[in-house]
């Protein structure tokens, strides 16, 4: 890739020589040159050859992208602040069973349920049993279960046994096995 750096000076001094009074005789140098600064000023950042935009600095408002792979991430929120990725994951909440269910994002991942087909004894605020027609939760203020039917397709996976079980509306819940890091 190209190492010449093109200035705003060169570049201003570039649009001084495109005046009238030199247009006609030094049209052939200065296009020529021209050109030159425009093939250094893309090739400075860009190379073609190898499909690679290099860049000190960059602010994007939006990727859309399968893979990417940085060194030496940092990443500025709404007010300014700049954090380095050890600085974010040493203030990640670990996420427990009950606050997945809330994240308003699509699940690929198993939901989270504490019970399969039985209610325990003295269950706790918000506790979740799969039952046959979806999943019931409890609710301490009012001392009540409140059934809820689940989507077709949707998977649990139940802490109290670490299976993993899976809504089909034809058969009910399907088991799918034990989840792995419980072998």
């Amino acid at each position: 890739m190209s190492s010449t750096k093109v200035t705003k000076s060169e570049l201003n001094d570039l649009k001084t020589k495109f005046s009238i009074r030199h247009f006609v005789a030094d049209l052939p140098r200065l296009l020529n040159e021209a050109f030159g600064k425009i093939v250094n000023c893309i090739t400075y950042f860009y190379d073609p050859d190898e499909e690679v935009i290099k860049a000190n600095k960059a602010e994007i408002t939006y990727i859309d992208a399968t893979t990417i792979v940085a060194q030496n991430l940092k990443f500025k929120s709404e007010n300014g602040q700049i954090y380095t990725l050890d600085q974010l994951a040493d203030s990640v909440i670990a996420l427990q069973g009950h606050t997945i269910e809330v994240l308003d994002i699509p699940r690929k991942w198993p939901l989270y349920s504490d019970y399969y087909m039985n209610r325990p004894q003295n269950p706790s605020d918000g506790c979740k049993v799969l039952i046959s027609t979806g999943v019931e939760t409890y609710s301490s203020s009012n001392h009540t279960w409140t059934s809820h039917t689940v989507d077709d397709g949707v998977i649990y996976l139940v802490a109290s046994n670490m299976h993993i079980y899976q809504f089909d509306q034809g058969q009910g819940w399907m088991d799918l096995g034990t989840y792995p890091n419980n072998d």
